[in-house]
């Protein structure tokens, strides 16, 4: 029998509508992460944390990654998805997120790469 899981999303009033439409479980949060996160009605840690082709697009990635460092453990993991730029992706920072410079990024921040495709 599969275990049940929890998760919290965290996005824009178009994906609450979506998700209770859909009938969907879990908690839904609705907070605006352009600039800042206030981590307020969040748990204290999660085990994984998505972030999938979303900090090109914020004003304040720095502060995102930052935030979300304090939501995690010694255990979880941070699943993070950025496109190539070179595919015709709309940035703020153009090349900020390029292999060798989105390792910096993340290691600046305190993080390890375990795996880069």
């Amino acid at each position: 029998m599969p275990l049940p899981v929890n998760y919290h999303l965290i996005d824009k009033p178009f994906a609450k509508k979506y998700f209770e439409d859909n009938n969907l479980k879990g908690k839904f949060f609705v907070k605006d992460i352009s600039i800042d996160m206030n981590p307020d009605g969040l748990l204290p840690n999660y085990d994984l944390i998505i972030c999938n082709d979303c900090l090109e697009h914020l004003i304040a990635p720095s502060n995102i990654v930052k935030q979300v460092s304090h939501l995690m453990s010694d255990n979880s993991i941070f699943f993070v998805s950025v496109p190539n730029w070179r595919m015709g992706h709309q940035f703020l920072y153009r090349g900020m997120f390029d292999y060798d410079n989105f390792i910096y990024f993340m290691y600046i921040h305190g993080f390890e790469m375990n795996t880069v495709y």
